[in-house]
């Protein structure tokens, strides 16, 4: 429903409902407040569970997919979607990098451990997937019927042209690859003046020069009074007594 225009609106960071400005969600029951955000954005990864209560919900690190399966929240039968299965929805026994933490092998079910690094059975490696930047899709193929179809080209994901990219950055449709842009004219170097943390640290050294000049005067000065009393002591000493 959408809201009156005198109502200043907020769509929620986690689930995208739209609601009147607050500090809590009343869609997703979430705290809008910054250390939430943070919080939420830190544990932010490709792995996602499947919540029909919070179906918008962003993904998750790895290392929280480990968390939840320690805490008994993701099981066995959970269904669980990452890198690893290509982002298709899997129980969670049948995803690689998942299903070991839960005590089973993705390719033959046989029982493992959480600690074993490979399938007593089948051999197969188990891994970590710890890059929260990569989403773990296959490459990007033409499709018949697609006017961009194009099956000599494959198109890795990342490579994709954008349609608010500048003209010196949009692919010849000839040569399939970007036109490469003019390299930027050399900007000169303007003058700049020493920074003020240049200026507190030439005032520190000149003063601390002032001061060692201060103790070798004081030094020395002390060191004559010392060679003075000793001189004196040695003619008292030689001094015959008086009759």
């Amino acid at each position: 429903m959408p809201l009156p225009p005198n109502v200043k609106a907020m769509i929620c960071p986690y689930c995208g409902h739209v609601q009147e400005a607050a500090a809590r969600c009343v869609a997703c029951h979430v705290q809008v407040d910054f250390l939430t955000r943070q919080s939420t954005q830190n544990d932010m990864g490709p792995w996602f569970v499947r919540d029909p209560g919070r179906p918008h919900f962003p993904g998750c690190s790895y290392e929280t997919m480990g968390k939840l399966v320690s805490m008994g929240v993701i099981t066995k039968h959970s269904i669980v979607r990452g890198p690893s299965t290509q982002q298709f929805w899997v129980a969670a026994r049948r995803a690689p990098g998942i299903a070991h933490l839960l005590g089973y092998c993705p390719e033959c079910d046989g029982k493992v451990s959480p600690r074993d690094v490979r399938c007593p059975s089948c051999r197969t490696t188990f891994g970590a997937w710890l890059d929260r930047d990569r989403l773990g899709l296959d490459q990007i193929r033409g499709l018949p019927g697609d006017p961009d179809h194009e099956p000599h080209v494959q198109r890795k994901p990342g490579h994709t042209i954008s349609a608010f990219a500048p003209d010196s950055e949009i692919a010849d449709p000839a040569a399939g690859t970007p036109a490469a842009a003019p390299p930027p004219a050399p900007v000169p170097a303007e003058p700049r003046g020493p920074s003020p943390r240049e200026i507190t640290l030439e005032q520190e050294l000149a003063a601390a020069s002032g001061r060692a000049r201060i103790l070798a005067i004081l030094a020395t000065v002390f060191g004559l009074l010392a060679v003075a009393a000793l001189a004196w002591l040695a003619i008292r000493s030689i001094q015959p007594p008086p009759a």
